[in-house]
């Protein structure tokens, strides 16, 4: 029984390290000599460069596509401040 749980945890490295791997291999944003590295520390340090590994590589939700709203109580004062400069019929009218 003692054999059967080493090899399930065994296992489970393995394939975390796998994973790791993976994610590693896919960054198309990390230099080749990082990734190097970054698979060395996940074989050589299994549980916990596998670890750290796929947590700096989790990847970022989608963007909503939207600007985020935000309630200052101000309003959209954006509108209804007056220009810094004046305008050409400002000028011509004589305002």
């Amino acid at each position: 029984m003692g054999d059967d749980v080493l090899l399930v945890i065994l296992a489970v490295i393995a394939l975390m390290n796998v994973v790791a791997t993976v994610a590693v291999r896919s960054d198309e944003y990390a230099e080749p000599q990082q990734k190097i590295l970054q698979v060395i520390i996940v074989w050589v340090i299994p549980i916990l460069g596998a670890l750290v590994v796929l947590a700096v590589h989790r990847k970022s939700e989608k963007p909503s596509g939207t600007y985020r709203r935000t309630d200052d109580g101000l309003g959209d004062e954006f509108g209804t401040q007056r220009p810094f400069a004046k305008s050409i019929a400002d000028v011509v009218d004589g305002d």
